[in-house]
């Protein structure tokens, strides 16, 4: 067997370069879905700090500022609509509903916090 080549031929090498792309590819599609679950989690986070600070509010200065509304808040580039509903009646405890709506480039998402605040 002297003077047989040693070695890998051209089909084999392009198999395992396709097998590698293949691989390559499967990681990167991971990796966008990856930066995409964790910006949808970060803005989650933010919205639902936002409903809860609304609501803090409203138990801290009590019924009386309990009135539905309105407000567009932007944290680091990111615009989010928070408005609120009220039901009940004056003078005792009153359902407070905070929704949190923001858009980004996979769509619109809103959260919604209901909460009771009392006299």
């Amino acid at each position: 067997m002297k003077g047989e080549a040693v070695g890998f031929t051209i089909v084999e090498i392009l198999v395992a370069m396709a097998i590698l792309l293949v691989a390559f590819l499967a990681l990167a599609t991971l990796h966008v879905s990856a930066l995409r679950a964790t910006s949808l989690a970060r803005k989650q986070t933010l919205a639902t700090i936002l409903a809860y600070e609304r609501v803090e509010r409203f138990q801290r200065l009590g019924l009386g500022a309990v009135e539905p509304g309105s407000e567009t808040t932007t944290i680091d580039g990111q615009e989010f609509s928070r408005s609120w509903s009220v039901s009940g009646t004056p003078g005792e405890s009153r359902l407070v509903v905070v929704n949190v709506a923001w858009s980004d480039p996979w769509g619109t998402h809103a959260i919604e916090l209901p909460a009771v605040v009392r006299p």
